[in-house]
């Protein structure tokens, strides 16, 4: 337990271990795609490192990493284990020690792929050759409209295309690119649901590969897309499906609280480094138009801060299942409740959108 619980601090920040370890794992595979001669005839005895060695003899010589003895592992809300935690300093990404740590070992990673920039080039001539065609998504009619996403080839992220009918003179348009969300190509769609007639489309966006994501509204109607694409933003999303009731006024969704760390300040950019506990996982109601502020909470668990919650809505609108999880363990929960008495909440500025009764029910 020790030792598993030490690699796992120690490689807090894995971006550098990864590095090295996909140039140790893929060179012969690179070398064997770029020109098959550049590859020696090794027995099957050795091993991808050792023809790295043999081919690239460079020393790599990692700078030091100090050990805090007298620091001990401990749960949140536990008693502190008896198990040492020398590195738990590198837990807190943004410290200065940290931050020297990271760029101490990012000179050795970088002074070592230096040395191999034309293979680095070729191998990557090749690899985009092998990758650039279109990759298309299977297709899904939402209200009157057909959509799919498509990769042209080496764009960063697929795009949602739409398309009016089936006809063979029927060409798509671009719905949604999630490319010029970003500048550098990483913001990425995440979860995303249609209501049930097609009207508004909810999607999540994360950066950079973080977990967080911002979850906005969008009509889907081209009479409803002359203003801002973007009607409404949820923020602090994690780890949720979007379940639309099916008198599409809005729909139930997951989030956590605030992490400790942003509730003084925020930035976008940072989110996903912060090493606060996510805990108290929540399903709220949003309904289109209103702010996040007057969401309704919908359920919690306060005797259970580790749970967390999956939702959908019946296919004939009345039932909302929730399906409960902890952490990676091999069990779930599930709940459900009748919304046929469910009314929506009416926003305080009267600005919600939609018309009805309010009802789940459909």
């Amino acid at each position: 337990k020790q030792t598993q619980h030490t690699v796992h601090t120690t490689f807090h920040s894995p971006i550098l271990y990864l590095s090295v370890l996909g140039v140790v794992l893929s060179l012969p595979l690179l070398l064997t795609l770029i020109d098959p001669r550049l590859l020696p005839s090794w027995s099957s005895s050795h091993s991808s490192s050792a023809l790295l060695m043999s081919a690239t003899p460079i020393s790599l010589d990692y700078p030091p990493t100090k050990r805090v003895e007298g620091v001990f592992a401990a749960e949140s809300g536990k008693p502190a284990a008896h198990i040492p935690d020398p590195y738990q300093w590198l837990e807190d990404p943004d410290s200065p020690e940290t931050e020297a740590w990271v760029a101490a070992q990012n000179q050795v990673t970088n002074a070592y792929l230096s040395g191999g920039k034309e293979l680095h080039a070729r191998a990557r001539s090749r690899l985009e050759q092998l990758t650039d065609y279109a990759k298309y998504g299977c297709p899904f009619r939402r209200g009157d409209a057909y959509y799919f996403f498509c990769n042209q080839g080496l764009q960063n992220q697929s795009v949602l295309y739409r398309q009016r009918s089936l006809a063979p003179d029927e060409q798509p348009e671009v719905f949604l690119d999630p490319n010029l969300l970003s500048e550098d190509g990483t913001a990425a769609l995440g979860t995303r649901r249609f209501s049930e007639d097609g009207r508004w489309f909810a999607y999540g966006v994360s950066l950079s590969g973080s977990d967080w994501q911002t979850v906005y509204v969008m009509p889907a109607q081209d009479a409803e897309r002359s203003g801002p694409l973007a009607t409404d933003k949820l923020e602090w999303v994690k780890f949720s499906s979007l379940a639309w009731t099916h008198d599409h006024l809005g729909f139930f969704y997951c989030r956590y609280p605030v992490p400790a760390s942003f509730r003084d300040t925020d930035s976008a950019e940072k989110r996903g480094s912060e090493t606060d506990a996510n805990l108290h996982h929540k399903v709220y109601y949003h309904r289109v138009g209103t702010p996040q502020s007057e969401d309704l909470l919908f359920f919690e668990t306060p005797d259970h801060p580790k749970w967390m919650f999956g939702v959908e809505v019946s296919d004939d609108g009345r039932y909302l299942f929730l399906t409960v999880s902890e952490s990676t363990a091999p069990v779930n929960r599930l709940f459900y409740c009748d919304l046929v008495h469910f009314a929506p909440p009416l926003s305080s500025t009267g600005s919600g959108s939609g018309s009805g009764s309010g009802s789940g029910s459909g």
